[in-house]
């Protein structure tokens, strides 16, 4: 068991590597890895997350 953290600026990569890096990310996620995604983007997130809950100022879940 172990964690890598890693800091990715998808604004500094082509669309098509950042395709591939959600693939990886959903793949990890199928694998019941637990991932943590940090950006401010909101539409990457939703690409990444099934389902999402948001309140403003509160806490953010999402389930899988």
């Amino acid at each position: 068991r172990y964690a890598r953290v890693t800091g990715v600026q998808t604004c500094a990569l082509p669309i098509c590597e950042v395709e591939k890096l959600f693939e990886i990310i959903h793949r990890l996620i199928s694998d019941g890895k637990s991932v943590i995604y940090i950006t401010h983007k909101m539409d990457e997130i939703f690409k990444i997350c099934r389902s999402e809950e948001r309140r403003v100022g509160k806490e953010c879940r999402s389930r899988w």
